[in-house]
C-alpha cells in the first residue's frame, strides 16, 4: 500500500517565515483545529514558545531563530554596536523561554555567529539568519529520518509500542519505516496531561499513517506493560548527557522503571546525540511551569477553586533504564552515548 508520512514529520509544514513575519501551527489546538499563528515581532514568538503554541525542543529552537531574523530586519538601520546589542538582548529573551531543551541555545548561537560574519562582509544579516535557520530545519528533518530508520530496525514484528507525549518527527519516521518493512505494529499513546500531546499529536500522526493507535490515560501504561498489552516503550528526550541521563516529559521516569521491572525494552529516540560537556543529572535543568496549567485542560478548568497546582514539566531518567539509543549515526548503549560524537555519519539514504 502507498503510505503517507505524517504531517508533523516535516517541520517546514508547520513553521516558516513569510513577508517578514513568522508563521507557525498552533500545536495547542491541532488537530481539533488547524490554526496558524502569525508573529510580527520577537516578543510574540517568545510568548508563543512559552505558552506552548509551538512545542518540541527542535521546533521551538527553529522558531526562536526565525524570530531573531525578524528582529534583525526590524533593527538593521542601527549602528553596529547598537545593532548587536539589540540582537543579544533578543537572544537573552528567547533563551529564557523554556530552559530544559538545549536546541534553542545551539540554534541561536549559530544565528549570532552567522550575523557577525555576514555583517563584516556587508551582507544581508536578516536573510543570512533566516537561511541558516532553514538549513537547520532541513538538517533536523534529515536527522529525524535517519533516527527513525535505525529505530524501526529495533522494533520486532508484533511490537505494541507505548509512548509518552509526542516524540516528534523521528517517531513518525520510525512507525512509517517499520510499517513499510511489513511489520505488524500498534501504538499506545498516553494522553499526556495537561496539553494532551499524546491524545492529539501522536494519535493524529498515527491515523495519518494508518498505524493502529490506542489512547490511554497517563496512569495506565504500567498496567499495560504488566499485563502484556504493550511490549516496548519508546520516547525521545529534550536533552541527553554524555553519560546517558535524559530529561524528557514528566512521567517518562516512572514508565522507564515500569518497563525495566517488566523486562521490556525502552528505546530512546536520541536524534543527534548528547550535549557535549554535560554529565550527570545535575546538568539537566527541570522547567517548572505555571501551576495553574495543571488545573485546566483544553481551556476548561478541571479542579475546584482554591486547589493549588504544581507543574514540573520534565523528569530525569537514568541510563540504567534505557535499553538502546537510536540516533542518526546508529544505535548506542545509553552509557556509551558519548561515542556518538566520535562516530562518522554515513547517510542511510541517497542525497
Amino acid at each position: 500500500m502507498t503510505r503517507k508520512l505524517a504531517t508533523l514529520a516535516d517541520r517546514f509544514n508547520t513553521l516558516w517565515m513569510e513577508n517578514g513575519e513568522v508563521h507557525m501551527l498552533n500545536r495547542r489546538k491541532f488537530p481539533l483545529e488547524e490554526e496558524y499563528v502569525t508573529c510580527s515581532d520577537l516578543e510574540s514568538v517568545a510568548v508563543a514558545i512559552e505558552n506552548m503554541t509551538i512545542q518540541g525542543a527542535p521546533p521551538l529552537a527553529y522558531a526562536a531563530g526565525l524570530a531573531l531574523s525578524m528582529h534583525a530586519k526590524q533593527h538593521e538601520g542601527e549602528g553596529e554596536e547598537q545593532f548587536f546589542d539589540t540582537l543579544e538582548k533578543g537572544v537573552d529573551r528567547l533563551m529564557h523561554t523554556r530552559p530544559t531543551g538545549w536546541d534553542i541555545g545551539y540554534v541561536l548561537d549559530g544565528c549570532m555567529k552567522t550575523a557577525h560574519k555576514v555583517y563584516q562582509q556587508n551582507g544581508d544579516v536578516p536573510e543570512a539568519i533566516r537561511a541558516y535557520v532553514y538549513e537547520q530545519i532541513a538538517e533536523g528533518n534529515r536527522i529525524a529520518r535517519d533516527t527513525g530508520r535505525y529505530a524501526a530496525d529495533l522494533l520486532q514484528d508484533g511490537a505494541r509500542v507505548q509512548t509518552i507525549c509526542f516524540a516528534g518527527a523521528a517517531l513518525c519516521y520510525m512507525l512509517y519505516f517499520a510499517a513499510e518493512d511489513g511489520k505488524d505494529i500498534q501504538l499506545f499513546a498516553s494522553e499526556t496531561r495537561p496539553y494532551l500531546q499524546g491524545a492529539r499529536l501522536t494519535a493524529k500522526s498515527c491515523v495519518e499513517m494508518n498505524i493502529p493507535v490506542t489512547v490511554v490515560t497517563d496512569n495506565m501504561p504500567a498496567y499495560l506493560m504488566q499485563s502484556g498489552k504493550t511490549n516496548v516503550f519508546v520516547s525521545t528526550a529534550d536533552k541527553i548527557t554524555m553519560d546517558g541521563y535524559i530529561a524528557n516529559k514528566i512521567g517518562t521516569y516512572p514508565l522507564a522503571m515500569a518497563a525495566f521491572d517488566n523486562d521490556l525494552p525502552y528505546y530512546l529516540l536520541g536524534y543527534n546525540g548528547p550535549v557535549k560537556g554535560s554529565y550527570g543529572p545535575g546538568s539537566l535543568t527541570i522547567e517548572e511551569r505555571n501551576p495553574e496549567e495543571v488545573l485546566h485542560c483544553l481551556g476548561q478548568r478541571t479542579s475546584v477553586d482554591g486547589a493549588k497546582g504544581y507543574y514540573p514539566a520534565f523528569d530525569i531518567t537514568s541510563p540504567k533504564y534505557i535499553s538502546a539509543v537510536a540516533t542518526d549515526r546508529g544505535i548506542f548503549p545509553a552509557r556509551l552515548i558519548y561515542r556518538y560524537h566520535d562516530t562518522v555519519y554515513h547517510s542511510l539514504f541517497e542525497k
